[in-house]
């Protein structure tokens, strides 16, 4: 199998006044990422949602949580990227309000626009990215590439910390994306 490509799309926070702004700011990002099979954004990148309000530095920590009534904007973004570039986005986190109770959310969209449901996110990135190249808060894009089947064949001996993992936490890992198997992901070998 053909290893899949993976773009890691640092995103630097800064002020966006509008959703608008927000979103140029992932265009522009995105662009240098064609060759990859899935782009990834950071965890929480969507906190640069905060500046779009109006006196946002006087929030708490607690503030946080309005970020939540851009999800729509934030699923239709990255929903059309996804589709229109024919490539998988893992759009990093967003905090979800779900009756009352805020989750910070993973939401994977596939090439064809759908999206995978979202599933809880609950250990940040490192802060200088995934790989060592990654740099704090700068607009950089970092790839790889990953043999999906080593992956599978980890998942099998158990040796992900995660697999062993999906007993005790079942809810963290009852997506759907947890269903995806690599000829998915990259056709038949």
């Amino acid at each position: 199998m053909e290893p899949v490509k993976i773009a890691l799309a640092q995103h630097c926070l800064k002020l966006a006044r509008s959703f608008g702004a927000f979103r140029e700011q992932i265009l522009r990002n995105v662009e240098r990422t064609w060759n990859a099979d899935f782009v990834v954004f950071p965890e929480l990148f969507t906190t640069q949602l905060l500046s779009t309000f109006p006196n946002c530095s006087s929030f708490q920590a607690t503030d946080t949580k309005r970020i939540s009534g851009f999800t729509g904007e934030f699923v239709d973004l990255f929903s059309e990227l996804a589709k229109s570039r024919g490539q998988y986005f893992v759009a990093g986190s967003h905090l979800v309000e779900d009756d009352g109770v805020f989750f910070n959310t993973c939401f994977v969209f596939a090439p064809d626009g759908g999206m995978f449901g979202g599933s809880p996110c609950d250990s940040p990135w490192p802060p200088n990215g995934v790989i060592a190249e990654g740099e704090t808060n700068q607009e950089t894009v970092v790839y790889g590439e990953v043999d999906v089947s080593e992956i599978y064949r980890n998942r099998e001996r158990g040796a992900a910390t995660t697999f062993n993992d999906r007993i005790r936490r079942q809810s963290l890992y009852s997506s759907e994306f947890s269903k995806l198997t690599p000829t998915m992901i990259k056709g038949p070998a």
